[in-house]
């Protein structure tokens, strides 16, 4: 199945693969790496191992195998999709303000004053992370 979205006013076609079977996941994971993209696979039970391990980034579901969450690089707490999402976007918005911050003190050589704003954002992470988290099962109420 095809799909086409508009993402900042380019057209985008999305391929949509249903009913697959272990070694067809691995597949696509394995030629879109080869295409040269970064790939990210969600899974929650012990046929989505093989891709949840070659994947770069493989997420489990909280609610899946214990399998599946061992072999993955991140387990999603709240078993809400739309999380991801917001961990993209936080992780960019932190990304982009760490490349400021190291352009902006970079030519004063105080590398220090660097390292504590790494100190910083880290805790903004861990505030962040418990903030979605807080939001999320306030949702489920």
């Amino acid at each position: 199945m095809c799909a086409t979205t508009m993402i900042s006013g380019e057209l985008n076609e999305e391929l949509i693969f249903a009913r697959t079977t272990p070694e067809q996941k691995l597949r696509i994971v394995m030629e879109f790496q080869r295409r040269g993209k970064t790939v990210a696979v969600i899974g929650d039970g012990t046929n989505d191992i093989p891709s949840l391990k070659c994947a770069n980034i493989g997420i489990a579901m909280q609610s899946g195998t214990q399998v599946s969450k061992e072999v993955s690089d991140m387990i999603l707490l709240n078993n809400n999709f739309s999380s991801i999402v917001q961990i993209i976007e936080t992780g960019r918005l932190l990304s982009d303000n760490l490349k400021k911050v190291f352009v902006y003190l970079l030519p004063g050589g105080k590398y220090l004053k660097f390292l504590e704003s790494c100190a910083n954002i880290s805790e903004y992470k861990l505030y962040l992370y418990s903030r979605i988290s807080e939001d999320d099962h306030s949702n489920e109420l």
